[in-house]
Order: C-alpha cells, then sequence, then structure tokens
C-alpha cells in the first residue's frame, strides 16, 4: 500500500515537471522532431540541414502530391538514423504539431 501511494507521488511529480517544463518552452517529450535538436536550455534548436528537407516534404504536400509520391520523390534522401523514408514517416512529420510552433 505504501509503495502504490508512493508510486502515485512520484508519477504526479513527474507531471507536474513535464508541465512546467513546456510552460518555459522547453522541450520535455524524448527525441525532437527530424529538424530539430533539443539545446542546452532544453529549447529546440533548428538544425538547417534537416530543416530544409522538411520544407521540402510540406511544399511537396501543399501541392497537392500524395504521400507515396512524396516517397518517391525523396529516393536517396535519408532520415536522421540513416534509413530511407517511408509512408509512416512522412506521414508522421504532416501530422506532427511541433512544425506549427507548438509544444505539446
Amino acid at each position: 500500500m505504501i509503495s502504490s501511494k508512493e508510486l502515485k507521488t512520484i508519477i504526479r511529480r513527474m507531471r507536474n515537471g513535464k508541465i512546467e517544463g513546456v510552460r518555459r518552452g522547453q522541450w520535455v517529450q524524448g527525441v525532437p522532431p527530424v529538424g530539430y535538436i533539443r539545446g542546452d536550455d532544453k529549447k529546440l534548436v533548428i538544425v538547417e540541414s534537416e530543416a530544409n528537407l522538411v520544407r521540402q516534404i510540406f511544399n511537396y504536400a501543399e501541392n497537392g502530391n500524395g504521400i507515396p509520391t512524396i516517397v518517391r520523390k525523396l529516393t536517396g534522401q535519408k532520415t536522421r538514423t540513416g534509413k530511407a523514408f517511408t509512408l509512416t514517416s512522412i506521414n508522421t512529420i504532416l501530422k506532427n504539431e511541433t512544425y506549427t510552433g507548438r509544444i505539446i
């Protein structure tokens, strides 16, 4: 019973810490999305080489290209981990609200 209460206390403190970090504009979600790194102050910093690729992906989408077409156009480009872009990775980038300037 005591350990259950302690676990709830730890979870509450961690959640409150994350909420406070977000209020300060810090990235608290783990690995930042493509185009960003986490700076020394825990805020997102733009990586220009990756950001250009993300801009290109959004431009393709705005011009009416579907996700399979975008994947084909990015043949030869690699993700941060060195793998080829997939339908899932492009979909994740396009749906990520971080690119709108919001930290969730």
